[in-house]
């Protein structure tokens, strides 16, 4: 009996798995079906000189124009088949369709800041007169879909084209109270009756459209949106750490703190001076580049925080922001594998690169600094001899203070350098770190 109750959840998990990847199955094969179907309308009037953000614009544009041509042909396909297709009303349905064609061509042709104003001032405007034309005021709440163009406004106009914006914005509003006031106050002789097919395409096929168009748009915004959010907060964290970051976006003006256990290290690439005027400049960033970010990855690892570049120099620290009770032996792995990646990089670019190392331990004060380009920094004594330890040491070594040794204990394996004058500081017992013992 409990080998049948066994069976019979095994398969019921199996039967359930399927069905799981049979959904995610369809759902990748309707993913597919709709990035093919959008990919030609994403790519018209793309151009290699406009920014992301831009290009996100365009893709709004086009898709948007091209849904609203889609439920026009939908509308006039539904005007033949009830019968009610008369002159004027598809007049009015192909002068919609010219003018969405014509944003799509001002696009294609280059000119996408005339298909915005196009899109954001005709279509209100184109509207609001056939309405009133038709019937003498606007029997299928058409405010709603004025509404979404002006919200679609919102997204594709930029910081140096707010006059634009505001146009648009006010073109909108006034399209929408001329509907709403206007047959108020005055009889319009409207050329054709709402007759009981009009009212059947207004329920059923004009509201249910409207909303779905409007719940696209309140979409597409909010992607937008989300996404911009993302690329901010991205840039943000390429030049602060997270906590630092999350603290500014939430409204901290001034970060400034003091830290204990901290330890410093300095790196300098020995001979890359020299170097540097016998490269061609790419290639000199490239080779740095590739030192680099192989020390971000290092710190990553170990949880050390970048802090910045100085030329051909890199200054780390573990125990900020955030507290580190193993700062010191951190610190020290990450030194180590700064020295194994430089190698790896020297028989990787076939040049003859060294470094020097120095690593301090103490108290520092960090914080931000800047108002356009943010920087989070460290000062204090600690941060200047953990330069020294570096500027005095030896190449393809890491130099070490009598501190961080101490906080390192037995843990790693060091080789006593003596005392040397050191400057600014006068004379101070020194290490050199050779490896990491086994864990016993």
């Amino acid at each position: 009996m409990q080998y049948a109750s066994g069976l019979s959840l095994t398969q019921s998990m199996k039967t359930k798995r399927s069905d799981e990847d049979s959904n995610k199955s369809a759902n990748g094969a309707w993913s597919v079906f709709l990035q093919r179907l959008l990919r030609p309308i994403d790519r018209i009037g793309q151009q290699g000189n406009f920014s992301p953000k831009e290009r996100r614009r365009l893709i709004i544009v086009n898709r948007m124009i091209s849904l609203f041509g889609l439920c026009l042909l939908i509308r006039q396909a539904l005007l033949l088949i009830l019968g009610a297709d008369q002159g004027m009303l598809s007049l009015a349905g192909i002068s919609l369709l010219a003018f969405c064609a014509s944003i799509l061509l001002l696009n294609a042709c280059g000119q996408f800041f005339w298909g915005k104003i196009l899109l954001s001032y005709g279509t209100p405007i184109l509207m609001t007169g056939w309405l009133l034309y038709l019937y003498g005021y606007d029997p299928a709440d058409t405010w709603m879909t004025i509404t979404g163009f002006m919200m679609i406004s919102l997204v594709l106009f930029g910081a140096r084209e707010r006059t634009y914006l505001a146009g648009a914005l006010l073109t909108g509003v006034a399209c929408m109270l001329v509907l709403a006031l206007l047959p108020r106050f005055m009889t319009l002789p409207g050329k054709y009756p709402v007759g009981p097919e009009l009212t059947f395409m207004i329920e059923w096929f004009f509201s249910p459209v409207i909303f779905c168009f409007m719940a696209i748009v309140a979409r597409m915004i909010y992607r937008n949106s989300v996404l911009a959010e993302a690329r901010a907060d991205q840039l943000l964290l390429n030049v602060l750490p997270e906590p630092i970051a999350d603290r500014l976006k939430e409204g901290e003006q001034y970060i400034a703190e003091r830290h204990s256990g901290v330890s410093i290290i300095f790196v300098d690439i020995v001979g890359f001076t020299e170097l540097s005027s016998k490269l061609r400049p790419s290639e000199l960033v490239t080779i740095l580049d590739s030192i680099f970010r192989r020390f971000d990855l290092i710190c990553e690892r170990y949880g050390a925080e970048k802090i910045k570049t100085i030329g051909d120099g890199y200054m780390a620290a573990t125990g900020v922001p955030e507290a580190d009770p193993d700062h010191a032996a951190n610190a020290a792995r990450t030194a180590l594998a700064f020295c194994e990646s430089l190698e790896n990089s020297v028989e990787r670019h076939g040049i003859r690169l060294t470094i020097r190392v120095g690593v301090h331990t103490g108290t520092v004060v960090a914080g931000v600094i800047g108002e356009k380009k943010f920087i989070y920094d460290l000062w204090g004594d600690t941060v200047n001899v953990a330069s020294r330890m570096e500027s005095h040491g030896e190449v393809g070594r890491v130099h070490l203070s009598k501190e961080l040794r101490d906080e390192l204990g037995s843990g790693f394996s060091v080789e006593a350098r003596g005392e040397i004058e050191v400057k600014g500081k006068g004379l101070m017992e020194t290490f050199f770190l050779l490896e990491e013992n086994a864990a016993p």
